[in-house]
């Protein structure tokens, strides 16, 4: 499970942005300098969105951890009972079973068991409500999307026993900086559209190949989550509606489309019971912003066959 092709999880979002032509000679500051898990631990990450999976499981390999992955909590509860694990990272939207009902189950079955296995929510919804349904769930803790690595490692450290895990593992050697090119392709960005430092730093995670395969993901995974947005809207399925925008929101924070996310973030605001006229102005807003992003993501999925630079 553990390989590139594999890899899921999540950024946080950088605050400052790149100028509007980086310079190609500067190479990427690496995302996780400095960082380095004290002890190895086998990690299960649950989680359905593909991009954020592929983050958040290169960013634990980075530091020095072990990692398997589930896409759903039933697929978690298998793993849970075939492996054992130190901690759990556990996403809470998800198909066939969320992460609530699987910790729920999980608790159930470890009654009498001994320690109980830390799980940690992994959530977009930072509300009070979601939170004390996590705590009612028997999760340890609770960590807001896209999650920062110092955040995710103090978190870890603090609910794993001392006497976990294995002594540190050697981390992944920093992915190295693109080579200067006599003919750098300049991709303009527009500033509110992208967040060009979100892009520099997943290259500095995993490397070139790294970033174009998981931007690639995105925007296939985007185009089919708004077509499945458009068709709850005509149903009048807003629960899926929501569901469908907080799982887009996501996995647009973590590729940089500060916009988009911003967009997907208002849904939550609508009431649906005043009409509809409003929501479809807004998927509209959303499919145009996803246009943009497209418009500036695509040239990274593009690797040069020459000397395999992407843009």
């Amino acid at each position: 499970d553990a390989d590139d092709g594999a890899i899921t999880t999540v950024l946080g979002l950088a605050a400052a942005l790149l100028p509007e032509r980086p310079d190609p000679s500067e190479p990427a500051t690496p995302l996780s300098e400095g960082l380095v898990a004290a002890r190895s631990l086998s990690i299960l990450v649950v989680e359905d969105n593909i991009v954020n999976q592929k983050v958040l499981c290169k960013t634990l390999s980075r530091v020095g951890h072990r990692w398997r992955a589930a896409a759903n909590g039933e697929e978690a509860l298998e793993r849970l009972e075939a492996e054992s694990f130190d901690l759990v990272l556990m996403d809470l939207n998800m198909p066939v079973m969320n992460g609530i009902e699987a910790t729920k189950l999980y608790r159930f079955s470890e009654v009498g068991a001994g320690a109980s296995l830390p799980i940690v929510a992994l959530t977009a919804d930072g509300t009070q409500e979601t939170q004390a349904r996590c705590r009612e769930a028997g999760m340890n803790g609770f960590l807001l999307k896209p999650i920062e690595i110092e955040a995710l490692l103090q978190t870890i450290d603090a609910l794993v026993p001392a006497s976990a895990g294995q002594r540190p593992a050697r981390p992944e050697p920093l992915a190295p900086p693109p080579p200067l090119v006599e003919r750098a392709v300049i991709v303009p960005f527009p500033a509110v559209t992208l967040n060009r430092k979100m892009v520099q730093d997943l290259q500095a995670l995993g490397g070139t190949q790294f970033r174009a395969d998981l931007i690639g993901d995105f925007l296939t995974d985007a185009a089919a989550i708004i077509d499945r947005m458009a068709d709850a809207l005509a149903a009048g399925k807003w629960t899926v509606l929501l569901d469908e925008a907080h799982s887009l929101r996501s996995a647009a924070a973590n590729v940089g489309a500060e916009r988009l996310t911003s967009l997907c973030q208002e849904w939550r605001g609508f009431d649906f019971n005043r009409g509809t006229g409003a929501a479809h102005a807004h998927l509209l807003a959303i499919r145009q912003e996803m246009d943009k992003v497209h418009e500036a993501l695509f040239p990274y999925t593009i690797l040069s066959p020459q000397d395999g630079i992407a843009p």
